[in-house]
């Protein structure tokens, strides 16, 4: 019910606030038809898709809220391995980051 407040409210603004929410320019767009459709979609559907497997995961009884993160993590990857993003520096950032987050997360006091 949030979400849909928030996604009508979007669409007012942008309705009413021209603005707000300018239209792309013509010269800019370079794709049209079917190609971008394509283009939307393969953009679109991998956010999604990894929440679906993780709760898929949990509430199917396959795995416990911690292994279905990891499943996610692999899966993630995969995805970044596929779309010819996942680096060695890109890695080792997310492993810097996981690293401070669970450091501060065993040294807070309760």
């Amino acid at each position: 019910m949030l979400s849909s407040s928030y996604i009508l409210c979007i669409v007012v603004v942008a309705l009413l606030i021209t603005y707000a929410a300018p239209a792309m320019p013509k010269a800019s767009c370079t794709m049209s038809g079917a190609k971008l459709f394509r283009q939307i979609v393969l953009v679109m559907l991998p956010p999604p898709g990894l929440i679906v497997i993780v709760l898929g995961n949990i509430f199917g009884g396959l795995t416990t809220p911690t292994e279905a993160g990891d499943f996610d993590t692999v899966s993630a990857m995969l995805l970044a391995f596929v779309n010819k993003r996942l680096t060695l520096a890109a890695v080792m950032e997310s492993t810097n980051y996981t690293t401070n987050l669970t450091s501060m997360v065993l040294l807070s006091r309760p």
